[in-house]
């Protein structure tokens, strides 16, 4: 008799048909699949006190920083507006031709056209 595990024991009880492959990540989650953010210690920290701060929403850590970001690309893209339109208001004084202000909302979406990223819902 052996005393050792037999590891070449099947067992036939309970798996009755083998597992279909599973689909890939991006094609199960396609809207999850794309934010995946890795953190250092500062900004997990940073977070982390967001959360706390806004403790009776009880957000997720991913949801946290999805707003963060959210909020800091909207200031981003606001200083940026008002930097170009100073600098347009600035040379439209000063010289006497100046270049038509493309609208920045129109030129993002013809670059995500152009990239061909899916349209914003």
């Amino acid at each position: 008799m052996s005393t050792g595990n037999n590891k070449n024991k099947s067992t036939t009880t309970g798996s009755k048909t083998p597992e279909p492959n599973r689909l890939p990540a991006y094609k199960r989650q396609p809207d999850l699949y794309h934010s995946h953010v890795w953190l250092d210690k500062e900004i997990y920290g940073q977070v982390i006190a967001f959360i706390g701060w806004e403790k009776e929403k009880k957000y997720s850590i991913k949801a946290a920083v999805r707003i963060l970001l959210q909020m800091g690309l909207k200031k981003y893209a606001i200083d940026h507006v008002t930097a170009v339109a100073g600098v347009h208001d600035l040379t439209q004084r000063e010289g006497p031709e100046v270049p038509p202000l493309v609208d920045p909302a129109k030129a993002i979406r013809k670059e995500a056209r152009n990239r061909h990223f899916p349209p914003r819902s």
